[in-house]
């Protein structure tokens, strides 16, 4: 697992490097801010696990910046430490409430410091990072929890040598891919991994164009569920998944001299004798348009069973 990123959010250098040094032994990653815009540009562009976040700022002060990284569904879920020289215990509750998940106060205290940026750390653990097999709980398990809890991050699949990612923001589905394929064909190949584990990571997901989704996600599922059950009605129609197709001469007589179309000409450059119909299935741009075009290849007589 990558080290935990710590925040400092304080314009006086002094406090910034004090707590730097204070925070050395827990071999973290130590990021600085000096006033509240350039702390809400490096949570939203770090993902750090923790903000230690100095109350009293020139311009936007903590309580501020505090609100904003709350309204924003990729920063609101990273715990706050609110730095503060108040003392009084009304005051400090009224802080609490503001938005920090704890205060250290000033002058510090090197093991107070520690013990409440660990325990803080130790707090969000569950939260940042999320692992298991698919065995024990779906893809669409996953992908419902992790809208619920609105998390933003990347969710990666491996079954054997094969990748594959979905990411997430805000608990939205914003891309996919799998192999040569992306965005929505992409997810909906992963949601057919039964087998093989699965590990998310919180943060700001990197998403390349192409892997893009805008599709909701209770469409997303409404879709792959019809996909399902049309891609089993023609399998069933289909040879078993392990069995090598050949074009058969019968193609000939039926075109009569007419030319194959590029989409028709490619797939059936599959069937060489070698692919399996389930690698076919597997390498097409779009299993489900595949599965029915060779359907009724089948049918016709065009495909056949290689010989031995």
């Amino acid at each position: 697992m990558a080290r935990a990123k710590i925040l400092i959010v304080d314009d006086e250098r002094h406090f910034a490097e004090l707590l730097t040094q204070y925070l050395s032994a827990l071999d973290a990653e130590i990021l600085h801010a000096r006033d509240g815009g350039s702390a809400l540009q490096q949570a939203q562009e770090q993902t750090p696990d923790l903000i230690l976040l100095d109350l009293v700022m020139p311009g936007r002060d903590g309580i501020e910046v505090a609100k904003a990284l709350k309204r924003k569904p990729e920063t609101r879920g990273i715990p706050i430490i609110f730095l503060t020289g108040e003392t009084r215990a009304e005051r400090l509750v009224r802080e609490l409430e503001r938005g920090a998940d704890d205060y250290i106060t000033k002058p510090f205290h090197p093991p107070e410091v520690v013990a409440r940026v660990k325990k803080a750390l130790q707090a969000a653990a569950p939260s940042k990072g999320i692992s298991g097999r698919l065995a024990d709980l779906s893809l669409p398990s996953i992908v419902q929890f992790l809208e619920l809890e609105q998390k933003s991050g990347t969710l990666e699949i491996s079954l054997k040598e094969r990748r594959g990612a979905v990411h997430f923001r805000g608990g939205r589905i914003v891309g996919a891919l799998v192999g040569p394929h992306a965005g929505e064909r992409a997810f909906y190949r992963l949601l057919g991994w039964t087998e093989g584990s699965f590990q998310f990571e919180s943060g700001e997901p990197q998403v390349p164009p192409a892997a893009a989704i805008r599709a909701g996600t209770q469409t997303l599922l409404l879709e792959w569920t019809r996909r399902l059950d049309e891609l089993g009605r023609l399998k069933a129609a289909l040879p078993p998944p392990g069995t090598r197709l050949v074009v058969s001469p019968r193609l000939g007589s039926l075109l009569q001299g007419r030319r194959l179309t590029p989409d028709l000409g490619r797939l059936l450059d599959q069937f060489n004798g070698v692919r399996t119909v389930a690698q076919v299935l597997e390498e097409s741009e779009d299993d489900l348009k595949a599965a029915e075009v060779i359907t009724r290849l089948v049918t016709r007589g065009i495909l056949a069973p290689a010989t031995a």
